[in-house]
């Protein structure tokens, strides 16, 4: 694992964290699925930086023995939007990062690391980190919800579900949903642009959510929130 970064615009730096795993070794993203854990990262005791920023790439549905995970094989780039306190000097980004890294078995992994990040120049890891922004999902605006995506309660089903229906210009390969603490949810693709969206775990009594969905296509991905109302007569358990 390292820290890289590109020389700044208008004082704003984009520093990134890349992690090289070995073989078919994986790690995962802010959601895991239903193995594995999250990235966390801290900055604390960095210098002269107002804000740190994490943006995640769209990771991969990947079979892990049998269950679902999302994550990444072999390389991933987290893009980091730094924002410096003082514009006019040097900001270090010093960076603790708590993750795994899982093939056969799961190991935990602890990295410490620090970066003067360059206040002038051109950088060799500029290409790189382009490339995983251009991977980051574009959020989308609430009229463009509209527009790009249809939501609709399915009836009569064991579990709480929807018919999530893409509308954008571009393909969608995959959708993924994060939930509040308490709620899970389940997706699935069923033919080209459309996906089922399954409430597997609801809190006691609650009937509406919102939950966050990525559109994951083959060149550019969204993300956007969507409230929903449990659909009557279905229960989750």
């Amino acid at each position: 694992m390292r820290l890289i970064a590109r020389a700044p615009v208008d004082g704003n730096y984009d520093a990134a964290a890349e992690i090289k795993l070995m073989g078919q070794a994986i790690t995962y993203w802010r959601e895991p699925g239903e193995a594995g854990v999250p990235p966390i990262f801290s900055f604390a005791g960095s210098d002269n930086i107002a804000r740190a920023d994490v943006l995640y790439p769209v990771p991969n549905r990947l079979d892990e023995a049998g269950l679902e995970a999302f994550a990444y094989r072999g390389r991933v780039v987290f893009p980091i939007h730094v924002v410096a306190s003082d514009k006019t000097k040097p900001a270090r980004l010093v960076m603790t990062l708590n993750y795994a890294i899982c093939d056969r078995i799961c190991i935990p992994a602890k990295a410490n690391i620090a970066l003067l990040l360059p206040q002038s120049g051109e950088s060799p890891y500029r290409a790189a980190i382009e490339e995983a922004l251009a991977r980051v999902p574009v959020p989308l605006a609430a009229s463009d919800v509209a527009s790009k995506v249809a939501i609709d309660a399915e009836s009569g089903q064991a579990k709480p579900q929807w018919t999530v229906k893409w509308h954008g210009s571009a393909a969608a390969v995959d959708l993924f949903a994060e939930a509040p603490e308490g709620w899970a949810f389940d997706t699935h693709k069923t033919v080209d642009n459309t996906f089922t969206l399954t409430a597997a775990e609801i809190p006691a009594k609650e009937t509406h959510v919102d939950v966050h969905l990525t559109v994951a296509g083959a060149d550019k991905s969204y993300e956007f929130s969507a409230p929903l109302t449990m659909p009557a007569g279905a229960q989750a358990k």
